[in-house]
């Protein structure tokens, strides 16, 4: 009979250690799962991270088109307001507006839904020469619906008081470049 009670003994103790391996199995098994999950998350959010890098460089290319074209034509620049007024376009309800005297979004032809919104504010008569005044092209764009993001790009131009094409002083993002 001892040899029988030996025998079943050490049956439950192997019975013991199978059920132990498969407890630990399943507790490695649910870490892996919990790391490649973390894995999937930190992927996904460095394809959003991108996506919008991408967005924003798009954007921000079609605000220095916008910017180089209302900085090339003397006619937007009013020479006779004080350091601080705003001309906007015709049509834009922005807080800050001193003038509407701008062509309205609709004249650029941007692709996809993009909604520029710009102003040329006139800066400080001593960032230049006195023979020149100071403005800034000032240009936000805003994807459209199908892709959120904006980007803001800020154009200084020095307009000859005398007569004559406006020239580009520097450029800069708000928010990233301090003036």
């Amino acid at each position: 009979m001892t040899g029988v009670a030996a025998r079943s003994q050490g049956s439950a103790r192997g019975g013991a250690q199978r059920g132990a391996v498969l407890m630990l199995a399943l507790l490695f098994t649910l870490l892996l799962g919990l790391v490649a999950a973390a894995g999937l998350e930190s992927a996904a959010l460095q394809l959003r991270m991108s996506v919008n890098d991408e967005v924003h460089t798009q954007l921000l290319g079609q605000a220095a088109e916008i910017a180089g074209r209302l900085a090339g034509v003397r006619a937007h620049f009013d020479l006779t307001g004080p350091a601080g007024q705003a001309n906007c376009a015709r049509g834009d309800t922005s807080p800050g507006c001193d003038l509407h005297d701008l062509p309205d979004s609709g004249t650029f032809d941007l692709a996809g839904e993009s909604l520029p919104h710009y102003r040329v504010v006139r800066q400080d008569a001593l960032l230049v020469a006195a023979d020149r005044a100071a403005f800034e092209v000032q240009v936000r764009v805003d994807a459209g619906a199908g892709a959120p993001g904006s980007a803001e790009l800020a154009v200084g131009v020095a307009v000859p008081l005398a007569g004559g094409d406006p020239e580009p002083l520097y450029w800069r993002e708000p928010g990233i470049d301090p003036l």
